[in-house]
């Protein structure tokens, strides 16, 4: 309990990196990413954000994704509900069939879009990690809050008004901080 409250505390305006050293940075080409966990009461919050963090990689033309239904069949063939964590062994037995370096994982910790009074509010809490897909450690996590009005510039321009919109902001925020401290490079 203690360390969610210090954690929200460090959100801010930018993504908050938990476990990184400089020398961490695992360099892959090839990534999975899998079922991430909805602990929100948005429906589907889970599902929107992996659409979009796998749409945001493929559009960096950087990394070579393994496709979402071949992930999800080994999960099925290990018995891992989409619910759970695997452990480090199912990891790396998922990184090896898959043939990928790095594995992505994560929850969605809030996700809420309300209609009040004629205004909407949006509301994003995510939490995402890394695993090295060797030997299915967790190389770095990264947790990062928003809500649509913190991107408010004059009256409602800025704004995101939409949970879609407010997560792919959150998502090229969290890319745009690997890119800068090089946390997953693809060297190849």
């Amino acid at each position: 309990m203690l360390f969610w409250i210090l954690l929200a505390g460090c959100g801010g305006k930018d993504p908050y990196l938990l476990g990184h050293h400089d020398a961490d940075a695992l360099a892959a080409c090839t990534i999975a990413i899998l079922p991430l966990q909805n602990k929100s009461s948005y429906p589907q919050g889970h599902e929107i954000i992996g659409h979009i963090l796998f749409n945001e990689l493929v559009q960096t033309n950087q990394y070579y994704l393994a496709l979402r239904g071949d992930v999800q069949k080994i999960y099925h063939q290990l018995r891992i509900r989409p619910w759970m964590t695997p452990t480090p062994e199912q990891l790396r037995i998922i990184a090896d069939r898959l043939g990928v370096e790095a594995l992505i994982g994560g929850e969605v910790l809030q996700m809420k879009e309300q209609v009040s009074q004629g205004q909407v509010t949006t509301e994003l809490k995510i939490q995402i990690r890394v695993y090295n897909g060797h030997d299915g450690t967790q190389v770095f996590a990264c947790y990062h809050a928003r809500k649509g009005q913190d991107y408010r510039k004059i009256l409602h321009f800025g704004l995101f008004n939409t949970i879609s919109a407010l997560s792919e902001k959150v998502i090229q925020e969290i890319l745009e901080l690997w890119k800068e401290k090089q946390l997953l490079p693809c060297q190849g």
